[in-house]
């Protein structure tokens, strides 16, 4: 679940954004979540991205992302401004309709699981298999109580 996107951020910069980062997953309680139902975020000029809600836990995401946009402005960074709307990205893809994908998916249930930290994952564009992004997690900080 991402939270926020950041562009390219300085090893002093992780640093601030670290203990900011460390500070805010205290201030909650791990919570269950599942995916559930599918949704498309078309953009006719560009791609077509295919996704899967979050239900429940979808307004405990919505709390911890409203928390790490002022840790990560405290930090110095800029962030996207776009409302948050948890969701799990299941495909991009070239501008398609995907109408029939999301009726089929829409009365799906997944199992839940336990929400349980937050983690800050750096992308190496066109580093991983096929000349996709690499991923590669800087920190964990783990939410103050496990409730999930």
């Amino acid at each position: 679940m991402t939270l926020a996107f950041l562009a390219d951020v300085t090893e002093s910069e992780v640093t601030g954004l670290s203990a900011n980062l460390a500070r805010t997953a205290q201030a909650f309680a791990g919570f269950p979540a599942s995916l559930a139902g599918a949704c498309a975020f078309p953009r006719p000029a560009r791609a077509t991205t295919l996704w899967c809600g979050i239900d429940p836990g979808g307004t405990q995401f919505s709390a911890v992302a409203a928390a790490v946009a002022p840790a990560v402005r405290a930090a110095g960074l800029s962030l996207d401004d776009r409302g948050f709307r948890p969701h799990l990205t299941l495909a991009r893809c070239p501008p398609t309709d995907l109408r029939q994908v999301v009726e089929i998916l829409g009365t799906y249930r997944g199992p839940r699981f336990a929400v349980r930290e937050i983690t800050l994952v750096r992308s190496h564009l066109g580093k991983g298999p096929g000349g996709r992004a690499a991923h590669e997690v800087i920190g964990r900080w783990p939410l103050s109580v496990d409730r999930a």
